[in-house]
């Protein structure tokens, strides 16, 4: 076990030493908020909560408290993205690495 944590715990490049810039891990943290937390949360809430347990329901069929919660949670997630995003203009095009261009590739697909 100890072994599999020291490994997961290498850098990915095989270096000594593992330096990300500062734009690299606030597009990284952004991202994953957005895409990761904020994103899937609305989806659930959209999913899970169109009945909450205090609606009169079938009398009351219009709960907006999926739907508010829903549109605030993808809207947030999107200009998280965004927000992002704004992170890797000023990085050159074509990553040093084949792993770094198909993220490349597929993040602006």
């Amino acid at each position: 076990m100890e072994i599999l944590i020291s490994w997961l715990l290498q850098p990915v490049s095989g270096a000594d030493e593992h330096f990300i810039s500062y734009e690299h891990q606030w597009h990284a943290r952004f991202m994953t908020f957005g895409w990761g937390v904020l994103i899937p949360l609305g989806i659930l809430i959209a999913r899970y909560f169109k009945i909450t347990r205090r609606q009169n329901w079938p009398a009351q069929l219009d709960n907006q408290f999926w739907w508010k919660t829903h549109l605030l949670l993808q809207i947030s997630g999107s200009l998280m993205a965004f927000w992002a995003l704004s992170y890797v203009f000023d990085w050159p095009l074509g990553g040093t690495t084949v792993t770094a261009s198909l993220h490349e590739v597929l993040g602006w697909s």
